[in-house]
């Protein structure tokens, strides 16, 4: 038994149901390359548009190819963030054994030093660490409301080497330097109908299968729910 095989035991599971996002997860992919040359990629965009889906499913295909795996998700907007950075911290030291940086936080000399060690360690180590629901880390007009969350971002994505980080996000911040930046949007109208007809009462209602109603009527009430959902996934 080793728990260091169990990469993704601080994970949500893999969706279960994942459609469309061709170009978006392609080009995501080839940002998690150990030669690309680039440190992560942040997935913006709509309110439940399938970011933290993406980001899931990023890990989940990429397990294989990462040494150590880190999930964490900030606070839903509106929450109080006061403990974030520390409960991160906690969430490194638990999921990369041998790092140490609860201890730094309320010194600003050693936070520096910290910073610079982290970059090293992204530089050197095929790891990947996801942070999902940044947009409450941030201000309206994308300033980060700890300034220590963007020295910590910054060093995370500071480097060329092996490490890669990925952010999810409702609103973008003032610097993504180094990051792929990666517009998560609404589905297509055939990418929708591939994740309606995944969805077994919907799928009823496409199959004009629905008892008591005609398959023409069937169809139209399925061709409504489409076009009041505009491709948003979760609607």
């Amino acid at each position: 038994y080793s728990a260091a095989a169990l990469k993704m035991a601080g994970f949500p599971p893999q969706p279960d149901r994942f459609v469309g996002r061709t170009g978006v997860m392609a080009r995501a992919n080839a940002v998690l390359a150990a030669a690309s040359g680039v440190p992560g990629v942040l997935l913006h965009g709509m309110p439940g548009g399938g970011k933290t889906a993406c980001a899931l499913e990023l890990a989940h295909t990429h397990e294989h190819a990462f040494d150590r795996l880190v999930w964490f998700k900030a606070p839903d907007e509106g929450q109080d963030i006061r403990a974030a950075l520390a409960d991160f911290a906690l969430t490194l030291e638990r999921d990369l054994p041998g790092l140490q940086m609860i201890h730094v936080l309320a010194d600003e000399d050693k936070m520096m030093r910290f910073l610079s060690a982290l970059t090293d360690l992204m530089e050197q180590r095929r790891v990947l660490i996801v942070i999902d629901n940044v947009e409450s880390l941030l201000t309206e007009d994308g300033r980060w409301r700890d300034d220590r969350w963007g020295q910590v971002t910054g060093a995370l994505c500071g480097h060329t080497g092996l490490g890669r980080l990925v952010l999810t996000s409702r609103r973008l911040p003032n610097s993504t330097t180094g990051l792929q930046v990666e517009a998560v949007d609404a589905l297509s109208a055939d990418e929708a109908l591939l994740l309606a007809r995944e969805l077994p009462h919907l799928d009823t209602l496409i199959r004009g299968d629905l008892p008591g109603v005609g398959r023409d009527v069937s169809r139209r009430l399925a061709l409504g729910v489409l076009n009041v959902a505009q491709g948003h996934p979760k609607l």
